[in-house]
């Protein structure tokens, strides 16, 4: 059964990768769709007061998630004997990937370099 579902979500990233590498741009040529041609344009919802909050929430979750790793890696540290939801080598990898991914390669080095156009 594991076996199917990796071999089911590697065939979908499969797909995408090649759809993205036939067509690089197709993320912008969806994003004309909302914005039209016009520069001055704004995205139709971004006023929108439900839209803000989920943004809010959505860019709140990898801090809350490394959060809740941490005390429990830290109740884990305390109390050996304690049985808490994330098992230690979950924590730790689950930390590592989140400090190296959104953190340090995103944000530190891929986009201050990265000449691709961002919303505004």
């Amino acid at each position: 059964m594991a076996r199917v579902g990796f071999l089911l979500i590697a065939g979908v990233l499969l797909a995408a990768a090649l759809i993205f590498a036939l067509h690089p741009w197709l993320d912008l040529d969806v994003a004309l769709r909302f914005f039209g041609s016009d520069p001055g344009r704004k995205f139709p919802l971004v006023d929108n007061s439900a839209v803000k909050i989920l943004r809010q929430v959505n860019l709140a979750v990898p801090a809350v998630l490394f959060a809740v790793v941490m005390t429990f890696m830290a109740i884990q540290l305390n109390r050996p004997r304690a049985r808490i939801f994330i098992p230690p080598g979950v924590g730790l990898f689950l930390i590592t990937v989140i400090a190296l991914g959104p953190g340090l390669l995103v944000n530190g080095l891929l986009k201050p370099f990265w000449p691709r156009p961002r919303p505004g």
